[in-house]
């Protein structure tokens, strides 16, 4: 009898333990989720509206979104790689304005005249060093096929901020920094901000309301 309610303080200590262990991960789990859900229907709403009638105006509403959902300063050190210690306090402070705007050009013209229907939210799982993987689904009207992204979401003073998107199974930020490495290698640092700034200034037709 004794062993039996010895074997029994056992499970449930053991219970007890993996509720206490689990419990901060579900909440976890559930605060992302709802986070990158937010960040979908935000875009969602931003695609559908018909004010914004130029790229301009509609690159400056995703320039809000990003720089508040996005951990824009640890994706810029992230891609630069080894060659962010290259620089200078003033050059570090030069190349996060011109990735920045960079970035933003890329995610407004990915989704520039999509016409966003739905967004949902998949799946949360582990990622790296405390990392959160939350998958999800954009879905468009017509025949234009639905997109898979990954966020990779990181919880930075007591909320949670984008350090990566997996778009169709491919790093965002991985392919970036292979791309930077390359035209640093050619062309050096101040080569990259050339292109970086040479990007960004190409910009397309603002009189296209992509609706």
């Amino acid at each position: 009898m004794l062993k039996r309610h010895v074997l029994f303080g056992l499970v449930a200590a053991a219970l007890i333990v993996s509720a206490s262990l689990s419990s901060p991960a579900r909440a976890g789990y559930a605060e992302a989720e709802a986070f990158v859900e937010d960040l979908g229907n935000k875009v969602i709403d931003l695609l559908k509206r018909e004010d914004l009638t130029s790229f301009s105006e509609r690159e400056a509403a995703f320039r809000d979104i990003l720089i508040d959902r996005f951990d824009i300063r640890t994706i810029s050190r992230a891609v630069l790689g080894s060659s962010w210690r290259e620089l200078s306090s003033d050059d570090a402070t030069v190349y996060q304005t011109v990735f920045t705007d960079f970035v933003v050009r890329i995610y407004t013209v990915r989704f520039n005249g999509y016409p966003g229907e739905t967004f949902q939210v998949t799946e949360v799982t582990d990622w790296y060093d405390g990392d959160l993987a939350v998958r999800a689904k954009f879905e468009f009207s017509g025949s234009m096929a639905s997109i898979n992204l990954d966020f990779i979401v990181r919880e930075v003073d007591e909320s949670y901020k984008i350090i990566d998107v997996y778009v169709e199974g491919t790093s965002m930020l991985i392919t970036q920094r292979s791309e930077f490495s390359a035209v640093i290698d050619r062309h050096g640092l101040e080569g990259l901000l050339d292109e970086l700034r040479s990007r960004v200034g190409d910009r397309p037709e603002t009189d296209t309301a992509g609706h």
